[in-house]
């Protein structure tokens, strides 16, 4: 099934692990903080994208870090782990909504990735929640404002 989820011949799956690459793509330069995202990848952390082929604009991404503890700015909690990486700040692009692509590009990054990988969505953003559960991530922990770090 997961199989049939990447097979999408309008989009392609990318990596990027420096801020030149993302040169290439129309949008990028109009639509994006472009000091966040450089300071990311000086922390070395890893942007995965989906490709819209036919107009080469950034479609949906992602980040990938394996930095710990990993800070969850929503909640201002942080996430200790031994081995693989944290996915955390996905965004589809306006023009791109309700495509599935968010679901599409975490297919590709679990068949990319073989260490162990960690995500997280606020609970009031169910379409996120969704997405997630549907490709097969389970639930570990809900953090509130009021817990505590966690391991």
């Amino acid at each position: 099934k997961m199989n049939e989820n990447l097979k999408d011949n309008n989009f392609t799956y990318n990596v990027f692990n420096q801020y030149n690459e993302l040169r290439n793509c129309n949008n990028f330069f109009e639509s994006f903080d472009n000091k966040s995202f450089f300071k990311r990848f000086k922390n070395n952390d890893k942007m995965m994208l989906l490709i819209d082929k036919k107009n080469n604009n950034i479609a949906c991404y992602g980040w990938a870090t394996n930095r710990t503890p990993h800070c969850i700015e929503e909640v201002n909690k942080k996430i200790h782990f031994d081995d693989g990486y944290v996915l955390y700040d996905f965004r589809t692009l306006n023009e791109y909504k309700n495509k599935k692509l968010y679901k599409l590009l975490l297919n590709n990054i679990i068949s990319d990735k073989k260490r162990p990988l960690y995500i997280y969505s606020l609970s009031s953003n169910k379409k996120s929640m969704n997405a997630i559960n549907n490709v097969g991530f389970k639930s570990i922990k809900k953090l509130t404002i009021l817990s505590h770090d966690f391991l």
